[in-house]
């Protein structure tokens, strides 16, 4: 699963529990776009024109 904004250019990856991305922001439980653009929402595919958060990468590369 991933996480995102609609006004961002990156999303990041979530954990197992599905309440935090992997670099510890909480992830909102309104649906994606529900007119709430500010909020970090739950998506099933990374999207596309975005890039992975840094931050999310960095730690996935520590523990692989």
């Amino acid at each position: 699963m991933y996480a995102t904004k609609l006004i961002t250019d990156v999303y990041h990856l979530v954990l197992a529990t599905r309440y935090h991305t992997l670099c510890g922001l909480r992830i909102s439980r309104v649906p994606l776009g529900a007119k709430l653009p500010g909020n970090l929402q739950l998506v099933e595919e990374a999207p596309p024109k975005k890039t992975v958060c840094k931050h999310c990468e960095r730690i996935r590369n520590h523990t692989d």
